[in-house]
């Protein structure tokens, strides 16, 4: 049948859409619950879907903005971006620093990209004087938990201006009948979980060979849509030039 290209079209239950755990019944040969329960199969699909968002980031982005103050660079990342059960799954892309201070900002002129660091190097780069921001870092606080650290410290100039967040967030389920925030896989990616649910199944039977297999298909499904907002660009010397492979007789 013909899928539509809306959220959601994959179900737990009965439908005239697929039923994600009838599926994956199929695939074990087991139409009826005998070593697997509805329960179990349902916590696999989700833990697939989690997964699958995290390796794929084929998932539903968005932009939030934090607003500076005078001499602050730490500041909490939002519930919009760290809400259970996504919080494994949260990546944030890329912060733009806007240039003035509005709800809506003009990002056309007055603004630019912040470079990502690490919080080792804060301290040890130019532009460290407080000022217009530069730099940003994610930083981890007792209990995981996380924030994002702006650098160089605003100055008074800076008193309110905002910066754009952009991230990617977390599917958490791929159940039909939810109101609430829950995010979903795109349509081409979502049969890719049952794979990962029936290796589940086989490892619970203490079959690992077979379970590392399914899992692997799984991987290799995920790792051929994986679609990054930029280019990854190469990290060392001996990346930056393609090996000559030429044979000569």
């Amino acid at each position: 049948m013909a899928y539509p290209d809306s959220f959601p079209n994959i179900q737990y239950g009965t439908s005239a859409d697929i039923s994600a755990i009838a599926e994956v019944r199929r695939l074990l040969n087991e139409p009826i619950a005998r070593d697997f329960t509805d329960t179990q199969i349902q916590a696999w699909i989700d833990r697939g879907a989690v997964e699958a968002a995290r390796l794929t980031k084929l998932v539903e982005t968005g932009n939030t903005y934090i607003t500076l103050g005078t001499g602050i660079s730490e500041y909490a990342v939002g519930a919009t971006l760290y809400t259970a059960p996504q919080d494994s799954a949260i990546e944030i892309e890329e912060l733009f620093y806007c240039g003035q201070s509005a709800s809506t900002p003009q990002k056309a002129q007055g603004g630019y990209a912040l470079t990502k660091i690490d919080m080792a190097t804060v301290g040890h780069l130019p532009n460290n004087t407080a000022g217009a921001p530069h730099y940003w870092a994610i930083r981890n606080t007792a209990n995981n938990n996380r924030s994002v650290y702006i650098y160089p410290a605003p100055a008074a100039g800076q008193n309110l201006h905002v910066v754009e967040v952009l991230w990617v967030n977390a599917a958490n389920s791929l159940k039909a009948a939810d109101t609430s925030t829950t995010h979903y896989l795109r349509e081409f990616i979502r049969e890719a979980v049952y794979w990962y649910a029936v290796g589940e199944a086989h490892k619970k039977l203490r079959r690992y060979d077979i379970a590392e297999m399914y899992h692997g298909i799984f991987r290799n499904l995920l790792m051929f849509h994986r679609s990054d907002k930029h280019p990854k660009p190469v990290d060392s010397r001996s990346d930056m030039t393609v090996p000559d492979y030429t044979q000569y007789r």
